[in-house]
């Protein structure tokens, strides 16, 4: 799923008004699993290397498919979330409580951003079982692929963005809210529409 999606879910699912450290680490959570692509991309474009290399090629390459399974990988966000949850027992002190709501609301977040992704990647598939196995599901369907029904998924996805964009605007009545998840649906069509043109162009 595309990333403003895993956004939208998370901040539908976690965030609540007055609460910004929750809030931080739920987006941060819905982000991170998507980090290292985004690292990758900015480091190679930099560098002046085409889009289509780095998706057919370089994406494949160490060390982007080790920190892609880093920022993938369930039972590492698994322990995060425990590991909050854990602390919320013996929050004695500001700090302790401070870094079980981060943590366990960091993992939880990402955990649902990976929930997601696990049924809509088809040969991309990631290693989200890394490190205790390196195995992949295959799946029949694709966020992105019309070979694997991407149109369709890509349907339910915007569905998915549009329920949580209304559950945020009724939630939130802060203007830059407003603005920032309207920018996200906006993306919607921008971001389909710029990665087929450079892909096109192969720029």
């Amino acid at each position: 799923m595309m990333s403003q999606t895993h956004v939208l879910l998370s901040a539908a699912a976690f965030t609540k008004p007055g609460a910004p450290l929750r809030n931080s680490a739920a987006l941060l959570g819905a982000v991170l699993p998507d980090a290292s692509i985004y690292v990758m991309l900015g480091i190679m474009r930099f560098q002046g290397v085409e889009q289509r290399r780095i998706w057919d090629e370089i994406y494949w390459q160490e060390p982007w498919q080790f920190f892609s399974a880093v920022s993938n990988s369930v039972p590492l966000f698994l322990s995060i979330f425990v590991i909050g949850l854990v602390l919320q027992r013996f929050a004695k002190t500001p700090a302790v409580e401070f870094a079980s709501v981060f943590l366990a609301g960091l993992g939880l977040s990402a955990l649902l951003h990976l929930a997601f992704d696990f049924p809509v990647h088809a040969d991309d598939a990631h290693r989200h079982f890394w490190p205790i196995t390196d195995w992949r599901f295959f799946s029949p369907l694709s966020y992105w692929d019309s070979r694997h029904f991407g149109e369709y998924v890509r349907l339910f996805e915007g569905l998915i963005g549009i329920v949580a964009s209304i559950i945020l605007l009724r939630r939130f009545k802060q203007l830059w809210v407003r603005v920032a998840v309207g920018l996200a649906l906006v993306s919607y069509l921008l971001v389909p529409a710029f990665f087929i043109w450079s892909m096109s162009t192969g720029s």
